[in-house]
């Protein structure tokens, strides 16, 4: 796809050429969000945020994985509305280590806008300190990384709003624990590569 790196401000790096669009969204009957490109759902019909505590969370030993830990990363592929990212800042809030530092890395080719993320996650208002936090801080939907400060939780997002593949390429870091959500395999075989998995 080519492009450049170039400086955007303070804390952002706008990447020239990236393929990136806005989600486009349909909303169904029972008020979830629907993918129009790629024809799926952003999570569980029945319960959200439940899918997300146990097959995130608990499927990454969270919180007991970064017990004692000073830092501990979690990467993303497929940030979505932001409900993962949400509730593991819920538990981070709940469970970090005493001058624990949580680093997040998240992925999103299509950046939902806030107002439809607020519209998805309001159903849960046991996430809205986070979910408000996220709002705050949400970026605009220029192609880069976006470093968005959580301090309400000791944590640092930085959202790369970029192909999968390309924003990898140009993440230097290392994650403790990963999160795969991109849309299913069948929809979006793009996200689900073994050079992709590799990275």
């Amino acid at each position: 796809m080519g492009g450049r790196l170039e400086t955007a401000g303070p804390f952002v790096l706008r990447y020239v050429g990236a393929m990136t669009t806005p989600s486009p969204l349909t909303w169904r009957d029972d008020g979830l969000p629907l993918s129009s490109l790629y024809g799926d759902v952003y999570f569980s019909s029945d319960d959200g945020l439940a899918e997300t505590q146990a097959v995130y969370l608990a499927g990454c030993g969270l919180p007991q994985a970064w017990a004692g830990r000073r830092r501990f990363t979690v990467a993303e592929l497929g940030f979505g509305s932001g409900l993962n990212i949400a509730a593991l800042l819920m538990l981070w809030r709940e469970h970090r280590p005493s001058g624990g530092q949580l680093r997040i890395f998240s992925v999103e080719a299509h950046p939902m806008a806030a107002a439809d993320a607020r519209r998805a996650l309001e159903r849960w208002p046991q996430i809205a300190p986070a979910m408000d936090a996220l709002l705050a801080a949400w970026p605009a939907p220029t192609p880069g990384f976006h470093r968005l400060d959580l301090p309400g939780f000791d944590a640092v997002l930085d959202l790369a709003i970029l192909p999968a593949d390309e924003a990898l390429a140009r993440w230097d870091g290392r994650a403790d624990a990963w999160f795969l959500d991109g849309f299913s395999p069948a929809l979006n075989p793009a996200m689900w590569t073994p050079e992709l998995m590799r990275a």
